[in-house]
């Protein structure tokens, strides 16, 4: 399993999708690294990253511009851009974790944000035996 950990600013606000039944969070987050070559100009990459969560409670304070901590694992999907026909990679986590490290000006007025915490399993993976809702005898 190839696990990420990732700091970066959300491209857009997080969308809550709904697949059988299971609803999870989508969203994007664009990781810039900067440095200087070795002729000492300024040099900057972007890269974009898509990302999934069922941390349902994050929504409200997983809007565009916020920095977040992502970590999971990843999967890396190549596709090719029908108008140009270039060749791409879709970069995608599974968040396992995600902690809020700060947030917009449109953020800003709503409530304090909880504490990072772990994911159930997304719609598509099996999840494993007693992690089902009511298994554990706890209605949620």
């Amino acid at each position: 399993m190839k696990q990420i950990q990732i700091i970066g600013h959300l491209g857009r606000d997080a969308r809550k999708h709904n697949t059988n039944g299971r609803e999870f969070l989508a969203f994007t987050v664009a990781v810039t690294e900067k440095w200087k070559d070795a002729a000492g100009q300024k040099q900057e990459r972007t890269d974009w990253f898509s990302v999934i969560s069922q941390q349902l409670t994050l929504a409200p304070y997983l809007a565009k511009g916020t920095q977040v901590y992502v970590q999971g694992p990843l999967q890396a999907k190549p596709y090719r851009n029908e108008t140009s026909g270039q060749w791409g990679v879709d970069l995608s986590i599974s968040a396992d974790k995600i902690q809020l490290l700060s947030s917009n000006k449109d953020a800003q007025s709503r409530p304090a944000a909880p504490a990072a915490g772990t994911s159930e399993p997304l719609p598509w993976e099996p999840a494993p035996v007693g992690t089902q809702p009511g298994e554990d005898g706890v209605p949620f």
